[in-house]
């Protein structure tokens, strides 16, 4: 993740950023902070060594929006376009 896309909220305390997480000081137990930043779109393959076919999927941050159907009826998700 980029630093800078990540918009801290509820605090004038600037994070230090240490081995992929955000570290806080002298802040109050129970101070709601807020951390806002982009979710990204991103496609994978699933492996075909585990499916007859290689299987598309569009993913927007950890949710799947579409994936590859095949033709088929009744799937969970959108068909890959």
């Amino acid at each position: 993740m980029n630093h800078e896309e990540v918009l801290v909220e509820g605090t004038k305390v600037q994070p230090i950023w240490t081995n992929g997480y955000l570290f806080f000081s002298n802040i109050s137990a129970g101070q709601a902070i807020q951390l806002r930043f982009p979710i990204k779109k991103t496609q994978i393959i699933l492996s075909a060594d585990l499916h007859v076919h290689p299987i598309r999927v569009k993913m927007w941050g950890d949710s799947v929006v579409a994936m590859d159907n095949f033709d088929m009826d009744l799937t969970f998700f959108d068909p890959y376009e």
